[in-house]
């Protein structure tokens, strides 16, 4: 009986550890991606990361990793308005929220010339 509880015990042991270090492998392999202007790549990989790890920090930066590639990497304004919502929506009480909100009302303003809208979100980061 205590072999089959120690292997239990170590069976749950190699499943967390597996787990912990899938999350930080692919994070890690997205963020190479990155670095090497692959960023079609890398999106995918941190979209894989935030969909099967939804619940960990790295799901959160990685998710407001790839606002911030659309933005300033590959200028494609109204998909990081998008991804930077979908930060805001999913992870609420992590601390850049009032920061993503802020370049949200950025991307509004001097890019898509969306003043009206711009206010409106620099008035939720005042808030």
């Amino acid at each position: 009986m205590k072999i089959i509880s120690n292997f239990i015990f170590f069976l749950f042991l190699s499943c967390f550890f597996l787990i912990g270090c899938g999350v930080e492998y692919n994070f890690k392999k997205a963020e190479q991606l990155k670095d090497k202007g692959q960023y079609k790549k890398a999106i995918r990989k941190y979209e894989k990361i935030v969909k099967k790890y939804p619940n960990t920090e790295l799901a959160a930066t990685a998710q407001y990793t790839i606002g911030n590639i659309y933005f300033y990497k590959i200028n494609k304004y109204s998909l990081a308005i998008e991804e930077y919502q979908r930060f805001i929506s999913e992870y609420p009480n992590d601390k850049r929220c009032a920061k993503v909100q802020y370049k949200i009302g950025i991307i509004e303003f001097q890019n898509l010339r969306n003043y009206l809208q711009a206010i409106s979100s620099f008035q939720k980061v005042i808030e």
